[in-house]
């Protein structure tokens, strides 16, 4: 990709040897493969997508580039090394860009499909897209030549000619298709009666009962062909017609409807400002307007105007159609790719409430560990402070009790014993004071068994308030954790409905992203969807451009008209209307502005002319004429064939036909002198029409047989170059004389100073010879107007 489309899609690419797997230690002993699943992948990018774009390129005028296109998968001249030397593979110029197409050489495939699609038909057997390659190739140069030949310039017309004569080069000689010789007319008889033996081997193969009738394929259909034949293609053939007829028309001077041309000797001085808009509109075919001079029509400039008019407006509104089409399919676009992101943002809206989801999930199973570890606790606490003082602490105080006892017993024996110290000794008859001290010491022991009941008192109560507290504490513990528990069980209760709502929030989520993917798949998959709206684009922008030019031609014509009946050379249909760059849009209403200005300048010159019939009398022209023609009418001998020149103002002839011919010359008339430029009346002296007397002797019923034509070099409209007369007075060829008739009447428009008339009279020696002989005079009406 880096050295850009041309060295992508090259022919050694395809020829390069790959390694499929991508491993460093692999090897690269595989070429690009246009079969298999791969194969679709390389039929798309060698095949389809050039084709596609040389396509889209084609409809949108731009031939340079479509051009370019089909020319990387098919060149009719041939591909070139980098010396210049046409390429070849296997001893055959290589012509095409695609190793398939370049391969096949023949019609039919090895192994023909059951199928009707178009492309696995065309992949079987390549010769399809090389025949389709090959006809849209023609349908580029038919395009360029047509552009062309719209232009009507000499230069445009020769490079016309040149792709007119490439294209048929390439499509060859016309077919030689005998069909009649080869054909022997079998009846329907021995048509049903003849064997088939593909069809029955088809059928012997077949169940001898089918519950649903199959459609069939195009290889049972040609199995089933037999004594038929297959249709020619007549689209193909329609090729040579079209580019014959082409070449039939331009070198007959014709235009591309088959009008005739009338192109100047030198093209006009290219307008350097017209130039620049043509530039600015982009590189197709409406950069410049037609060029040359078109053959008057017969109809008026105001109702050529009027029919232009009409169909401009129909061109504005099939731009307005178009633009609607454009805004659709961008509308579209848009559309999906708006319901492409919201599903992005649904799909992550989806994630981050999972995620949330079991974030609370997490949470909740730490509440419910900490409720569980906080029940415990309660629990504990609750058995001790059922228990409160358990049997080892009970014996303990017991004991402590019964020691104290002792111990106060104790003391009281010692108090005792310090009273019995108090009493005399007798020793037999002897008698002796007791000890003194023993009632200090016996009060010291008094006051210690006091002391010791009361410490062991002190002690006890010490250990039951001990207790006492203690238990008041579990009871304390015990609450705080029933108090724990009920707040973890509300925090539980809370968490279980933010997990069900997330949860909830989940499932709408993903319901929002299953609606958003099913009218996302009704978006990419229906019928009025981008792709119809990419057809009808491309199919109504070329229609558009069709319309265009036919509408712009016919605005030419309405041009010429008024060139024609005013004098007035000017442009008013200038370069620039059509842009590429913008599908053309507004190029009618650039018509309709041209038309309008035209309009306007016609109806600032149609003021009122001067009117004036003018009647010339031939005999007095040419006093001789009468007795010319007579004697000319009397004699048979050959040299009375030769023309009789009186005076060279009216020449009276016979032809080879027997007809009788006057030719005159209308300065001869001197129609000016009547009015002469002295007067100031205006220069413009316009025939408007002409009108012949013949007095003579007619019998009942007999018509006079005349044609007056007009022989200078004038261009006049078609059929206004002649009329035939048929009563003799007063005659202008009209059923009716009618000014303001919507086509030109005969012999208008031309100057009364110049101009080569001639009178024929047929049948001059047969039905119409009396009343010729009887002839005296030939009256010219000829009405025209002074601007």
């Amino acid at each position: 990709m880096l050295e850009g489309v041309d060295a992508l899609l090259s022919w050694d690419v395809q020829q390069e040897k790959v390694d499929p797997t991508g491993y460093a230690g692999g090897t690269a002993d595989l070429r690009v493969s246009f079969l298999g699943g791969v194969g679709l992948y390389t039929w798309e990018l060698f095949f389809h997508a050039p084709f596609l774009i040389a396509n889209r390129l084609l409809a949108e005028q731009r031939f340079d580039e479509a051009d370019l296109w089909f020319k990387r998968i098919f060149d009719p001249a041939g591909y070139r090394n980098a010396d210049g030397v046409l390429q070849k593979v296997s001893n055959k110029t290589r012509y095409w860009n695609v190793e398939p197409l370049q391969n096949d050489v023949a019609w039919g495939s090895s192994s023909p499909i059951d199928t009707d699609d178009p492309d696995a038909i065309a992949t079987a057997d390549p010769m399809n897209y090389k025949l389709a390659v090959f006809l849209r190739g023609l349908e580029l140069l038919a395009a360029r030549g047509d552009q062309l030949y719209r232009q009507q310039t000499r230069d445009s017309l020769s490079e016309t000619k040149m792709w007119y004569v490439q294209a048929l080069q390439l499509l060859g000689p016309r077919p030689e298709l005998p069909l009649a010789q080869a054909w022997n007319a079998p009846t329907l008889q021995a048509a049903s009666t003849t064997s088939n033996v593909q069809l029955l081997d088809l059928e012997g193969v077949a169940e001898e009962q089918l519950a649903v009738l199959a459609p069939a394929s195009p290889r049972q259909i040609a199995i089933t062909n037999g004594p038929f034949r297959p249709p020619v293609d007549t689209a193909v053939l329609a090729y040579w017609d079209r580019f014959e007829g082409r070449l039939y028309n331009l070198r007959r001077h014709l235009s591309i409807d088959g009008q005739p041309l009338a192109l100047e000797l030198f093209e006009a001085p290219a307008d350097p400002k017209a130039l620049q808009l043509a530039r600015q509109a982009g590189d197709g075919a409406g950069g410049l307007q037609a060029g040359g001079t078109q053959a008057l029509w017969p109809q008026r400039f105001m109702v050529l105007l009027e029919r232009a008019r009409n169909a401009v407006q129909q061109v504005i509104q099939f731009g307005s159609n178009l633009q609607g089409v454009l805004e659709r399919r961008d509308a579209d676009a848009l559309s999906v790719l708006q319901q492409t992101q919201q599903g992005g943002l649904l799909a992550l809206m989806g994630e981050a409430h999972s995620a949330n989801l079991a974030s609370l999930q997490h949470t909740l199973s730490g509440l419910q560990n900490t409720q569980a570890t906080t029940l415990a606790r309660q629990q504990h606490y609750d058995a001790l402070y059922l228990e409160n003082i358990s049997v080892q602490e009970q014996l303990a105080m017991d004991l402590r009790s019964q020691a104290a006892f002792l111990e106060d017993s104790a003391g009281v024996l010692r108090v005792v014993a310090g009273g019995l110290n108090l009493l005399p000794n007798v020793a037999g008859m002897a008698f002796g004071w007791g000890e003194m001290g023993g009632l200090v010491d016996a009060y010291s022991d008094v006051l210690r068994v006091k002391a010791g009941m009361n410490q062991g008192q002190a002690t006890k109560i010490d250990a039951s308030e001990m207790y006492r507290r203690r238990r008041q504490e579990w009871d304390l513990q015990r609450d705080q954790a029933r108090r724990e528990g009920e707040v973890i069980s509300t925090q539980i209760d809370s968490l279980n409905e933010q997990i069900t709502m997330a949860d909830k929030q989940r499932q709408q989520t993903e319901m929002e992203q299953a609606c958003n993917d099913a009218v996302l798949e009704v978006m990419t998959t229906r019928f009025t969807g981008q792709a119809l709206f990419n057809w009808q684009a491309g199919r109504m922008s070329t229609l558009y451009y069709q319309l265009y030019d036919t509408v712009s031609s016919l605005c030419s014509q309405a041009q010429t008209s008024y060139g024609w009946e005013t004098g007035d050379n000017r442009q008013y249909l200038r370069p620039g209307n059509w842009s590429d760059l913008y599908q053309g849009l507004l190029a009618g209403e650039s018509l309709l502005l041209s038309l309008q200005q035209m309009e306007a300048a016609y109806l600032s010159w149609d003021q009122r002319a001067l009117q004036v019939r003018k009647t010339a009398s031939l005999r007095t022209l040419e006093p001789t004429l009468i007795d010319t023609i007579k004697q000319l009418l009397t004699s048979d001998s050959v040299a009375s064939m030769a023309a009789e020149e009186t005076a060279q103002s009216v020449v009276v002839e016979r032809d080879s036909n027997n007809n009788l011919v006057l030719t005159f010359k209308l300065e001869d008339l001197n129609i000016q002198a009547d009015y002469p430029v002295s007067l100031n009346l205006g220069n413009s002296r316009l025939i408007k029409s002409i009108s012949v007397s013949l007095p003579a002797l007619l019998g009942p019923y007999e018509n006079v047989q005349a044609l007056l034509r007009y022989n200078s070099s004038k261009e006049l409209a078609k059929g206004c170059k002649a009329v035939a007369l048929s009563h003799g007075l007063d005659d202008s060829g009209q059923f009716q004389l009618d000014f303001n008739d919507g086509q030109y009447l005969p012999f208008e428009g031309l100057p009364i100073e110049t101009g080569t008339f001639s009178l024929i009279f047929p049948n001059a020696h047969s039905s119409q010879n009396a009343m010729l002989l009887s002839l005296n005079d030939i009256i010219l009406h000829i009405n025209y107007t002074i601007r």
